[in-house]
């Protein structure tokens, strides 16, 4: 009489850590810290770099039309039938698009801070409309540059310290998966699965052995 052969045993493994996965966060940061470092700094007085986008590409603006850095001052540019922006430290900072038809005055203000490397934070626009009569207010338009001094902040210190802290933190849960994963594995599990192998072998060894013998009766 023919026994049916038993199951084998299968004993799933752990999955494999996924090292790159928990160096995200470490990735995310070290990004940041690049970004604010690629960030020009000022002296009081500096000009800072002034773009000038329109429909036919963009320009550099002239010495004269660019603002100084932490002081209030003002420019004239152009005026043109097409709409047109502005854009500094090159194109980091780019104000939205204006329509020049009836744009009497542009005011632009910063916010930037002078502790350590001077800084700018953020810009912002606001356009003032009025009807232009007179000849030189139809070639030229007025862009007004002001500043806001934001409290002193160490941002380039608070970066490295997130920076560091993010790296210890990814270590730790690289070190934590890979023990959780170590943990998991034992060596009973191949012991296991050969000598239940080994097992069903000789017992589809042993039906062989009864069928020929049935056979041969």
């Amino acid at each position: 009489m023919m026994m049916p052969s038993p199951r084998r045993m299968t004993h799933h493994r752990p999955r494999p850590v996924n090292k790159v996965a928990a160096l995200h966060p470490f990735f995310l940061v070290s990004l940041a810290l690049l970004k604010n470092g690629l960030v020009s700094s000022y002296y009081v007085g500096e000009h800072v770099d002034t773009t000038v986008f329109s429909a036919a590409g963009k320009t550099e603006a002239l010495k004269a039309q660019r603002p100084l850095f932490g002081v209030d001052s003002s420019a004239t540019f152009p005026r043109s039938n097409d709409q047109f922006s502005l854009g500094f430290e090159e194109g980091f900072h780019q104000l939205s698009w204006f329509d020049p038809t009836n744009l009497g005055k542009l005011r632009v203000t910063f916010i930037h801070s002078k502790s350590g490397d001077g800084t700018i934070h953020s810009v912002s626009s606001e356009p003032i409309m009025k009807n232009v009569h007179d000849e030189y207010s139809r070639h030229h338009i007025e862009i007004e540059y002001q500043w806001i001094e934001e409290q002193p902040v160490d941002l380039r210190a608070g970066c490295i310290v997130m920076f560091l802290v993010t790296l210890v933190l990814s270590v730790v849960l690289i070190l934590q998966t890979c023990g959780l994963a170590e943990d998991d594995y034992s060596p009973e599990y191949d012991d296991d699965e050969n000598h239940s192998t080994r097992r069903g072998a000789g017992l589809e060894f042993m039906d062989e052995r009864n069928s020929l013998a049935l056979h041969a009766e």
